[in-house]
Order: structure tokens, then sequence, then C-alpha cells
């Protein structure tokens, strides 16, 4: 029996980079969910699954399947750096706005 590594290789790493983007459509999600804008994240994650797809099925073109895989993975981790900081800013703009609201209550009132 003929094991080829590459063809092995290439699909571990199909794989991972779709476990890779599982978690960063999870994270989407969440961020769509708190009520940001995120249409060119989604862009970017749908252009990502078509890569990692496109990459699945280029069997003995191993060159163009990894360049594939590696701009999936440029785009999933570059939209994740996004989601995240958005979560972040959304964090801290909850606790700026506990101060400015209590205020607007006292001076109100």
């Amino acid at each position: 029996m003929h094991i080829d590594s590459m063809e092995y290789i290439l699909d571990c790493s199909v794989e991972k980079m779709k476990q890779t983007w599982d978690s960063a459509f999870y994270l989407f999600k969440d961020v769509e969910h708190i009520g940001f804008l995120v249409s060119a994240e989604r862009q970017d994650l749908t252009d990502a699954y078509g890569l990692i797809d496109a990459s699945s099925m280029r069997k003995r073109l191993y060159d163009e399947a990894f360049a594939k895989l590696r701009n999936a993975y440029v785009l999933t981790s570059g939209t994740t750096e996004k989601l995240q900081g958005l979560i972040y800013i959304s964090s801290l703009s909850a606790f700026l706005l506990m101060p400015i609201l209590a205020f607007i209550a006292s001076s109100s009132a």
C-alpha cells in the first residue's frame, strides 16, 4: 500500500483550517448578535470558506491547494482579529457609558 504523505498532510491541513474557520464563524455570530454590522467580515469568511473548499478538491495539485489554504488562513485570522477588536471596543464602551448615564440620571432628577 502506497501512502502519499502530501495528500495526508493536505487532508490534515484542510481539517485544521475548517476548525479555525468554525471558531471564527462562531465569533462572527456572537459579534453579529451583539449588534455590530459585520458585512465585510461575513464576505471575508465566505471567501475563506470557498478557498478551503477549493483546496480540498485540488488533489495532486499540492502547491495550488496549499496556496489556497494559506489565503484562507490569512482571511480567517484577519477577520478573527477584527471581530475580537470589536468585542474589546464594545466592552470598553459599556464601562465608559456607565458614569455618563449616571451623570445624566442625577442631573435630570
